[in-house]
């Protein structure tokens, strides 16, 4: 058995310096799907996958290899 990681990166956003430096608490920032993650082996990104729930668990569903 081996441990495996599931991560997801944030998306880069694209904003002026000064808008980003006028943002104040409460303000929103529109990002891609957040649902996206990564099943990683060692650091290495192995599959690309979908964040979901199935009935009460919470799980990864495989949609590609990276």
């Amino acid at each position: 058995d081996s441990y495996v990681t599931v991560t997801t990166n944030m998306a880069d956003l694209k904003i002026s310096l000064k808008d980003f430096m006028a943002l104040k608490e409460g303000d929103e920032l529109e990002i891609g799907d957040p649902t996206v993650v990564y099943v990683c082996m060692n650091d290495l990104k192995v599959y690309r996958a979908l964040a979901g729930q199935s009935n009460s668990k919470l799980v990864v569903k495989i949609v590609g290899q990276v």
